[in-house]
């Protein structure tokens, strides 16, 4: 796309009379592609050329900001463009810095995707030269404390052979190679798992690593891979990423704490399966707590004191309840999986149920375990009986009403085997406020008369 404005696209084709509307159509479509083309460089230049020195955070923000005055994003078009932004819940402009440009996607509509495309790949391999770009990584970990030098030669001793300075080994080598930067507690408590000293299973990842590799740069698919990227020079480049060997679990941030959490509570819960399970927020709420003693009391006489398994999952209380019957397995959920985001406790609790085959859980508020269920609900409802149990709508200062019965109840209905209301008159009000119709009716109960009715699905699923 050129930038010469005096002779529009496609003259060969128009009237010779250069005051013919065709000629001023043809010169409006061209100087639209050049204003297009302007603001694609403007893009570029704004996302680019900033210096990577900051933090992620903050140049994002600056970003935004650059672009947000230069107006050339369109975060209506964008959305609409690209459908899965809109599912994501994220800002588009935030989504377009952070992803969108780098994967050629166009901030308006005037914009030509492609050109975006280019335009990025070419900026991207001409600015800044690599050592600068090498400094600016090191300097980055370095002010974040994400590098722990000691450790990264005591774990990898090819480091101290080489005589490179270890951070710029690993901002060179070590990340593309999956070496860890510094210690963790989840990957030392992974090697305990293992019966593994840490530092003898980061050089058996590295050699591992490094074994793979050369599979790959040599012998037969070293050779194939050399005579094609002849041929085609973007065959080189993807085996680049190639040769950045990833191991799993290892090489995912996430694994790795999630396999100790999920480790623990089955040790918490002496590795033994449950067929029964009761899941409440915390045991600082007297109400709450009152109600899951009175639960494990009735479970214990069915299934026994032994099969029962308590996990208290939210952490802004106590992890622990008393009077319990004995022999009862308490877990702490809360303080295990503390260190785990929001959304990798969700799926954490619903594999620990799962992997526990309870017959019977009784949600008594649990919030995590609500919350988990918007995306897992219909799933673990297929092989367990799921029931919630709901207490009164309270008001709060305002006088806005507030409550699980309030919130949870009509979205969780069709899923929940049962319901479990804390008295008849919240029994009569339920069915009456979301017009419950007589046939099903008999779901919702007070506890006594639910669990009189576990005995007989007991034997229902015992003739099966």
């Amino acid at each position: 796309m050129t930038d010469n404005l005096d002779t529009p696209t496609g003259s060969k084709n128009l009237p010779e009379d250069p005051q013919s509307p065709a000629w001023e159509a043809a010169g409006m479509k061209r100087l639209e592609h050049a204003r297009a083309a302007a603001r694609s460089r403007g893009i570029a230049e704004a996302l680019l050329d900033m210096p990577s020195l900051l933090p992620a955070a903050l140049r994002t923000r600056q970003l935004m900001a650059r672009i947000r005055r230069a107006g050339i994003f369109d975060a209506d078009w964008y959305r609409s463009k690209y459908c899965d932004v809109g599912t994501s819940g994220m800002n588009p402009l935030r989504h377009y810095v952070k992803y969108g440009f780098a994967e050629g996607r166009a901030p308006n509509a005037a914009v030509d995707e492609h050109t975006v495309d280019i335009m990025a790949q070419r900026r991207r391999r001409s600015y800044f030269p690599a050592p600068l770009g090498m400094l600016g990584a090191m300097i980055a970990l370095k002010r974040a404390g994400r590098f722990d030098a000691a450790w990264y030669v005591a774990a990898n001793p090819d480091v101290v052979a080489s005589g490179m300075n270890p951070l710029r080994h690993y901002v060179q080598y070590g990340a593309r190679e999956g070496r860890s930067p510094k210690p963790s507690p989840a990957f030392e408590a992974f090697c305990g798992m293992l019966g593994m000293n840490p530092t003898d299973m980061q050089r058996l990842l590295t050699e591992r690593r490094r074994s793979i590799r050369k599979r790959f740069e040599s012998g037969a698919l070293g050779e194939m891979a050399a005579k094609a990227s002849a041929l085609e020079p973007l065959i080189a480049h993807a085996q680049r990423d190639t040769l950045a060997v990833n191991l799993p679990p290892f090489y995912a941030d996430p694994a790795v704490p999630q396999i100790v959490a999920m480790h623990r509570l089955h040790e918490a819960a002496e590795f033994r399966r449950a067929r029964a399970a009761i899941l409440l927020p915390h045991g600082n709420r007297p109400k709450v707590a009152a109600a899951a003693r009175r639960l494990a009391s009735a479970l214990a006489g069915i299934y026994g004191p032994e099969e029962i398994v308590v996990l208290c999952t939210d952490a802004d209380g106590s992890d622990t309840l008393s009077g319990l019957p004995a022999r009862c397995r308490q877990i702490g959920f809360a303080s295990i999986a503390k260190e785990l985001p929001i959304e990798t406790q969700e799926h954490v609790l619903i594999e620990l149920l799962r992997s526990l085959r309870p017959q019977t859980t009784f949600n008594v508020e649990s919030t995590l375990l609500w919350n988990a269920m918007r995306t897992y609900g219909k799933a673990l409802a297929s092989s367990i009986r799921l029931y919630g149990y709901l207490f009164h709508n309270e008001q709060d200062t305002k006088g806005l009403w507030q409550g699980f019965a309030l919130e949870r109840f009509y979205r969780n209905f069709d899923i929940l085997s049962g319901v479990v209301a804390e008295d008849d008159a919240l029994v009569d009000e339920l069915i009456s406020r979301y017009s419950v119709p007589p046939a099903q009716a008999h779901k919702i109960s007070t506890l006594e008369n639910t669990i009189s009715e576990i005995p007989k699905k007991m034997n229902d699923d015992a003739q099966r």
